[in-house]
């Protein structure tokens, strides 16, 4: 988060504040069982544990450093 440019550190701690409260509401106990999540659809394992695809988390991309060096907004793949 230090090697972020002053230019987007408004969007970026406004995506920042959205994940730390995607993370608080997510439903994810101290012990999860993973092994009995693996063989599970993955969609399936994300609505048990209240996880948003990616694509909804982000809908304006994701954050990346661009080939230039610069930051940039990219879209958001899974």
């Amino acid at each position: 988060m230090l090697t972020v440019p002053a230019r987007v550190w408004l969007p970026f701690l406004g995506d920042l504040w959205r994940a730390w409260q995607r993370g608080r509401s997510a439903r994810m106990p101290h012990a999860i069982p993973w092994e009995e999540l693996l063989p599970l659809p993955i969609e399936e394992v994300r609505r048990g544990l209240g996880m948003v695809p990616l694509e909804d988390a982000h809908p304006k991309g994701v954050w990346r450093v661009g080939a230039n060096g610069s930051w940039e907004r990219a879209p958001a793949a899974a």
